[in-house]
């Protein structure tokens, strides 16, 4: 979801982005299709300028993420640049 939010320091872009709603059906699980989507998703956002992205993770997801250098805060959070 790209979704309109003033401007912020380190920010060029006066648009933020999260991933929302992931979900993969467990018979795909640990596959590498969750790694896949988060990949293209995080080039196309690095792609179009964003300097971050974020999400909200279970704790499933959580190390997947980590592994992808997501950083938790009160979400998880790619910084791109």
């Amino acid at each position: 979801m790209v979704a309109v939010w003033p401007g912020f320091l380190g920010e060029n872009q006066m648009k933020r982005v999260w991933i929302l709603n992931m979900y993969i059906e467990p018979r795909v699980r640990r596959c590498g299709v969750v790694r896949e989507l988060m990949k293209a998703m995080t080039e196309w956002c690095r792609s179009e300028g964003y300097g971050s992205v974020s999400l909200h993770a279970s704790e499933a997801g959580r190390p997947l993420y980590e592994s992808m250098g997501f950083q938790p805060t009160n979400e998880m959070r790619l910084e791109l640049g």
